[in-house]
């Protein structure tokens, strides 16, 4: 890993542990924080062009999702540790996606989303309203409401 890189990860680290002490991550939630642009992909598609959207949008973070509901998640990491592993990119998205991801609910705090984070060591949370998905929040999200 880039030296650069380690010190994106502290600092994001160090700014989502700061979270849990500030008030303004009580006021938003973690919908507010969100990008309204919601980029998913379906079950069937394939690893390959998961990898081409995440390019695509500069992202690292695709919901899987049918009908809106979320069935799955795949990462930038989990694609990567697919690439080492030698894992066929023609392959669908939901014979790897993480079948139980960590989610928030649309009205969860930005500390609560911020908690999640730092407990289960992750960096992209879908926001769900409904059983749906209307959001993906970033630690890159909270750090620029948060400051």
């Amino acid at each position: 890993m880039a030296l650069s890189r380690l010190r994106d990860l502290i600092n994001e680290s160090l700014a989502l542990k700061s979270a849990f002490r500030k008030k303004v991550a009580l006021r938003y939630s973690a919908y507010d924080a969100a990008p309204r642009e919601l980029i998913t992909i379906g079950p069937e598609k394939t690893l390959k062009e998961a990898v081409d959207l995440m390019v695509k949008y500069n992202i690292g973070f695709l919901p899987v999702v049918e009908g809106g509901k979320l069935l799955g998640v795949l990462s930038e990491s989990d694609v990567m540790r697919l690439v080492a592993q030698g894992v066929d990119l023609n392959t669908p998205i939901s014979v790897y996606m993480n079948t139980k991801p960590i989610t928030v609910s649309k009205q969860s705090t930005l500390r609560e989303a911020a908690e999640l984070m730092v407990k289960h060591n992750i960096r992209h949370l879908p926001v769900i309203e409904d059983g749906k998905v209307v959001a993906v929040l970033s630690v890159k999200d909270i750090v620029k409401v948060i400051g």
